[in-house]
């Protein structure tokens, strides 16, 4: 197990580059992939990966860890925009806006080189972060839509007390948050899963486990903090309850779905490198034995073939034409909570090869290439994130509206289905598809929201929230965050 933790460590080292650890970013609800912002910095990479690290560091005192952690850190705060969020955060569905979760979940990690250190440099980040957290998501009564978005915010308001003293966030907020997931009971009564409010109040026919996991160490976190042992056993129980819903071969099914009165498991897709998060708690809080821990960590370890990481076509069928480094963190956060790694000397990776009907997936240690047909399309530096495309010849493809190409740089088509499909936009602004499928067709742009119609004629649904208001709220209601009446009244007039 500790060589397939070496050529895990190996593999995602091979994406550091010099602005952070890069990659390709496939969001697993949106499913697109932009060629782009290959070199973006997904915050969410960074908790698992710096808290692996800093198990390292706390398992061999051995300082080379803890300055990769550190490096990590660093790393983030280069990517902190002007209203104090990382970019990227939405991984690169939205690379100028952000999702509330990705953009905390890295805080807990700075708080524990805190406690390491002894630098207020990562407190302050903390500090600046949450509040503009509020400033931009605050809906009078909670911080977000879904309870595993709102309650770790939550749990971090009560982290951050419990480190500085300093309770005005939690006071305010974060202790609203949990009151309301109090109230608000939600899923089946006695059945296989915790519901998840998500998108809908009044909707909870969709059970996704991989974010009651989040839900779940949210609440262990936030009862340890203020030192209730309600929600850390409310934490323990999801944990039980998720427990009973891993698959044999320790995987996750990928939700429950009501249909008819009845909730239908759906696991034709199967959660593999999240339930490592899961698996790691699962073990630290006593939850799965030993035993059933190493069978676990074996499995995940011996799906992902020698290669040392999860190959690029496993886990979610819309992943499928990229690697994705965070998940691939996950997994190295759990390793490390049991082995270690005495150095940093990497090993060599071997070539992973996949074709998916007329798409090659070429990687190693140096570079990740996509061919259609024979014939070689992108071709990635891993080291530097260069980029070199190729055109294919004899390709049907077809032209944007000028007034179009603002907004559409490069672009993912993808189908109804969100996955399948997948095209690219040149540098001319031609489109090439790759695969073609039938139902309705969509375009989607890193900066707004477009449609495409049969007859390729695009519409423009206008930019995000976040890149109208973002820095504004930041700016207009930083001064007054911690007065919740002032915080309310302008959130409500700026988003009338």
């Amino acid at each position: 197990m500790e060589e397939k933790l070496r050529l895990l460590y190996s593999w995602i080292e091979s994406w550091h580059q010099d602005d952070g650890y890069g990659g390709f970013l496939h969001h697993a609800i949106h499913g697109t992939v932009n060629w782009y912002h290959t070199k973006l910095v997904p915050s969410y990479t960074y908790e698992p990966l710096m808290n692996g690290f800093i198990n390292l560091y706390n398992s061999t005192e051995n300082k080379i860890w803890l300055d990769k952690a550190e490096h990590c850190a660093f790393d983030l705060m280069q990517i902190l925009d002007d209203a104090n969020q990382f970019k990227y955060s939405g991984f690169e569905f939205a690379p100028k806006g952000g999702s509330i979760v990705h953009t905390v979940n890295p805080l807990f990690s700075f708080m524990k080189l805190y406690e390491i250190t002894g630098k207020k440099l990562y407190l302050n980040v903390v500090k600046n972060v949450l509040e503009s957290v509020v400033c931009i998501y605050w809906k009078g009564y909670n911080l977000s839509g879904p309870f595993n978005m709102t309650l770790i915010v939550a749990a971090a308001f009560a982290e951050y007390g419990r480190i500085t003293g300093d309770w005005r966030l939690h006071d305010k907020y974060g202790k609203e948050c949990f009151e309301l997931a109090k109230r608000h009971k939600v899923g089946i009564e006695g059945g296989e899963a915790e519901g998840l409010y998500y998108r809908n109040e009044d909707n909870h026919s969709i059970i996704f486990p991989w974010y009651n996991t989040v839900k779940a160490i949210a609440m262990l976190r936030y009862g340890r903090a203020i030192g209730d042992n309600y929600w850390e056993n409310e934490g323990l129980k999801l944990l039980e309850t998720l427990h009973g819903v891993l698959l044999e071969d320790y995987t996750f099914p990928h939700s429950f779905q009501n249909k008819n009165g009845e909730y239908v498991k759906y696991d034709d897709v199967r959660l593999i490198a999240p339930v490592a998060l899961a698996i790691t708690w699962m073990r630290q809080e006593g939850v799965i034995n030993e035993c059933e821990s190493y069978e676990a960590m074996s499995y995940i370890m011996n799906t992902q073939q020698v290669n040392g990481f999860i190959p690029a076509n496993y886990g979610y069928d819309w992943r499928s034409y990229v690697g994705v480094t965070a998940w691939n963190c996950f997994v190295f956060e759990m390793l490390t909570t049991k082995y270690q790694l005495c150095d940093d000397s990497l090993v060599q990776i071997p070539e992973y090869m996949h074709d998916i009907g007329d798409v090659l997936i070429c990687e190693n240690l140096k570079s990740f290439s996509l061919s259609f047909r024979g014939e070689k399309i992108y071709e990635v530096d891993k080291k530097t994130g260069a980029i070199i495309r190729n055109t294919i010849s004899g390709i049907p493809d077809f032209s944007l509206k000028k007034d179009c190409l603002q907004y559409l740089p490069y672009v993912v088509r993808i189908n109804a289905q969100r996955h399948y499909a997948v095209s690219f936009i040149d540098d001319n602004g031609n489109g090439v598809w790759l695969e073609t499928n039938e139902g309705d067709l969509a375009v989607w742009s890193p900066y707004s929201n477009l449609t495409i119609s049969h007859d390729y004629s695009i519409y423009n649904k206008g930019v995000q929230k976040y890149d109208k208001f973002g820095s504004i709220l930041y700016c207009i209601l930083k001064p007054f965050v911690y007065n919740k009446i002032c915080v309310n009244l302008a959130m409500k007039i700026l988003h009338r």
